[in-house]
């Protein structure tokens, strides 16, 4: 059975800071905890995780793992944050890096090697660089230029010509 909105959700919502057209839509007759939770789970693990049971937390972190890295991380457990990590990689990078091991901090800089030059640059191996740079020439002007080779940065401006 599912939980429809209560006014004392909505008190709460709306102390929190939630926009007037959220608590209006929340509001509506019969509103059920699945439907907020579908719609608004970004919000919900920014501003009012506490709210979730552990089945709902859960979900949030399937519908938003990047604002599960973000808002939520102290509660993941394990599994919950390796979870998030395989689905929002660039999150994982910018938000999670002291947690990340060293396998999922490689994963990540190869699946998003512009947020990697862009948040994780200090921490990346010359081989993760060079890789970064060749599969993201923009980024690497961006972030790294300075870091960049006389041959590197002549392929880069290559690459984005």
């Amino acid at each position: 059975m599912t939980t429809t909105i209560t006014p004392s959700d909505l008190e709460r919502w709306s102390s929190l800071g939630a926009c007037a057209e959220g608590l209006e839509w929340s509001a509506e007759p019969d509103r059920t905890r699945d439907e907020v939770l579908e719609r608004y789970a970004e919000w919900l693990l920014e501003h009012d995780a506490e709210w979730l049971t552990a089945a709902e937390f859960a979900r949030c972190i399937e519908l938003e793992p990047g604002a599960a890295l973000a808002c939520a991380q102290d509660r993941l457990s394990p599994e919950q944050f390796a979870r998030a990590v395989e689905l929002a990689p660039w999150a994982a990078l910018r938000f999670a890096q002291p947690r990340l091991s060293l396998e999922q901090f490689t994963r990540c800089v190869e699946l998003e090697p512009e947020t990697a030059l862009k948040f994780a640059l200090d921490r990346l191996t010359p081989e993760q660089f060079a890789r970064a740079v060749e599969r993201a020439p923009g980024a690497a002007l961006t972030y790294a230029q300075d870091r960049l080779s006389p041959e590197q940065l002549a392929k880069a401006k290559e690459a984005i010509r």
